[in-house]
C-alpha cells in the first residue's frame, strides 16, 4: 500500500494487480515447491482447486454481504475487467 501510494498508483488498479499478486503467492510458491522439487502432482490441483473455490467464496461472499441481494457495480468499471 505504501509503495502505491508514492507512486501514485489507484486504489482500484492497485488491487487488481499488486494486491492479487500479494495475496496469491504464497499459495503459488508452495505449489511450485511441491510441483518442481518434489516432482508431486498436488501442485496442479492446489492451484487449479483455489481458483475455483476463490471465485466461488468471493462470488458467493459479495451476494451475502450486499443488503438486498443485488449488487450494483459502475459499467466503466465491469467493461474494463472483462475487455
Amino acid at each position: 500500500n505504501v509503495m502505491c501510494d508514492r507512486m501514485g498508483i489507484p486504489d482500484d488498479v492497485a488491487g487488481a494487480t499488486f494486491m492479487a499478486a500479494g495475496a496469491s503467492s504464497p499459495e503459488m510458491f508452495a505449489a511450485f515447491i511441491s510441483l518442481f522439487i518434489t516432482h508431486s502432482a498436488l501442485g496442479a490441483g492446489t492451484i487449479i482447486g483455489s481458483e475455483i473455490f476463490n471465485h466461488l467464496i468471493i462470488c458467493a461472499g459479495s451476494v451475502l454481504y450486499s443488503r438486498d441481494g443485488v449488487i450494483i457495480v459502475e459499467p466503466r468499471i465491469v467493461g474494463r475487467e472483462t475487455a
